[in-house]
């Protein structure tokens, strides 16, 4: 990404995260490899398919962009649970992507 200038996503699924040590772990890891290496090019960190939880977690974490899946609730449920997450999400300037259904 460096050598090519090419900003990138690096986007990781909550099992990864969980065999990575957690949502705080995986932000560190990448920011810090940032700095070590000093990488210039902005470099997303994305939650992939995300639940609730993990969502939020991801948030408090620092993640740029997460991914809330609430395909599996009751379309009120998930249509208010994904207004709440893009609340949260921007006040920290971090995107959001949802899905609705399948």
């Amino acid at each position: 990404a460096q050598a090519k200038q090419a900003p990138t996503i690096i986007a990781a699924s909550m099992g990864a995260i969980k065999y990575m040590g957690g949502f705080e772990t995986v932000a560190h890891i990448v920011r810090d490899l940032d700095q070590s290496f000093g990488i210039t090019v902005p470099i997303a960190i994305h939650l992939d398919h995300g639940d609730y939880t993990a969502t939020k977690a991801a948030i408090k974490a620092g993640f740029t962009s997460v991914m809330f899946d609430g395909s599996h609730l009751p379309l009120a449920e998930n249509l208010e649970k994904t207004r709440e997450i893009v609340a949260l999400a921007h006040e920290q300037n971090i995107s959001v992507e949802a899905e609705v259904g399948s």
